[in-house]
């Protein structure tokens, strides 16, 4: 698959990329599993046992699609839906910032549909293998490829997976508990998502 007319440089130099987190990874803003999931690699058989071919750091472009992408995962307000305030204290806010330019796989807007995708088949629910197959592609390309630009299924704006080979162009310039942001509670009441003890 040529993926050449699909790569762009990408700086993030304004306001930083978000990342949430388990408050257990505070001191490791870049860390990364190998659980499969939507743009790792796909599942390989390893002395550990089932597990990606490849990591990915995922990053969102702001505070609403990294909670919609982590812990709210709906598209619009639920109004039965609970969050534990527990929950909002396990986890920390990540700001992240280039100190390179990264050479991304860009498939937001019309460019997934050139490339043969569909946003739906995408971010199929019950399967992740179309769009490993894609970041597979991606991963293993020549000129060097560092991650995929997507958009979300949440929110529709663009989400950053970022391979472990280019973790070295990323700086980590915040970390801040989740529950210190007043925003977070904003989106949850604008979510209709009910914070319960």
């Amino acid at each position: 698959m040529d993926l050449s007319g699909f790569v762009r440089p990408f700086n993030i130099t304004e306001a930083s990329y978000r990342r949430i987190s388990p408050i257990a990874h505070k001191d490791t803003p870049l860390s990364y599993g190998l659980a499969p999931s939507r743009f790792s690699g796909p599942e390989v058989t390893t002395p550990q046992g089932r597990e990606a071919a490849f990591g990915v750091v995922y990053m969102a472009i702001d505070l609403e699609t990294a909670m919609a992408e982590t812990l709210i995962r709906q598209r619009s307000a639920h109004p039965n839906m609970r969050i534990h305030r527990q929950t909002l204290r396990d986890h920390v806010l990540f700001g992240i910032k280039t100190t390179a330019a990264l050479n991304l796989l860009d498939i937001t807007g019309p460019r997934l549909n050139r490339l043969g995708y569909s946003l739906e088949a995408l971010h199929d629910s019950k399967s992740y293998a179309l769009s490993q197959e894609l970041s597979e592609h991606a991963y293993q390309a020549t000129p060097v490829i560092d991650g995929v630009l997507y958009p979300s299924w949440h929110s529709f704006r663009n989400n950053i997976a970022v391979y472990p080979h280019a973790l070295s162009k990323l700086t980590c310039v915040s970390m801040n508990k989740l529950t210190s942001h007043l925003e977070v509670l904003d989106l949850l009441k604008a979510y209709k998502i009910t914070i319960y003890d």
